[in-house]
């Protein structure tokens, strides 16, 4: 039985209201998924970013291997409740997915975003550092990665970031050469940053 927009909305009442948990936010997820594209959709989708305002950034995650938040080659409009990312073992699709991610207007809320053992090349670190979509992101980690010199040279060009306060590197095999060039880069001088954490552990 096809549910109709004021049932949806009913129930998206229902499940927001019943607080800010993993199950619920996940629930809340599977709803947008299924919900047509229609401007009551859009509504909604404004009205539960609004409502979920005190949720913790750590509850809205999305994983790139949820396959609703994508829709072709471009991000599927429930990003826009998301605030945090994870690309996590996507070595085939990990860079292709954040390039669509960082271009994308539906990330301007993303608070958190983690790259982990995926594919990472130098368009798709472009990409994060000219995004003009982040100014709200305040974690980044990169972990586990295999970046060249010159894929780390065009992460250190980053000057955008406003509201970054907290950067993890680890294990992707930092050099002195790597070092030195990210001790002079803007993206160790960025407004509001309070910590920083940098290591190559394995």
């Amino acid at each position: 039985m096809v549910m109709s927009e004021q049932e949806r909305m009913q129930l998206l009442q229902e499940i927001v209201q019943a607080g800010a948990e993993e199950n619920n936010w996940k629930a809340v997820l599977e709803l947008f998924a299924s919900w047509p594209e229609t401007p009551a959709k859009e509504i909604a989708l404004e009205w539960a970013n609004e409502l979920m305002n005190a949720w913790p950034h750590t509850i809205r995650v999305a994983n790139a291997a949820w396959r609703h938040l994508f829709n072709g080659s471009q991000l599927a409009t429930v990003a826009k409740i998301v605030q945090s990312i994870d690309i996590l073992q996507r070595e085939q699709n990990g860079n292709t997915e954040l390039q669509i991610i960082t271009r994308s207007p539906f990330v301007r809320d993303l608070r958190r975003l983690v790259i982990r053992k995926s594919s990472l090349y130098a368009d798709g670190m472009r990409s994060l550092v000219t995004s003009p979509y982040l100014n709200s992101l305040s974690y980044l980690a990169l972990e586990s990665l295999t970046l060249s010199d010159d894929e780390f040279d065009i992460f250190c060009t980053a000057s955008l970031f406003p509201s970054l306060t907290w950067l993890r590197l680890r294990n992707i095999g930092l050099n002195t050469k790597m070092l030195t060039r990210l001790i002079q880069s803007p993206v160790l001088f960025l407004s509001g940053r309070d910590d920083l954490a940098v290591s190559d552990e394995q």
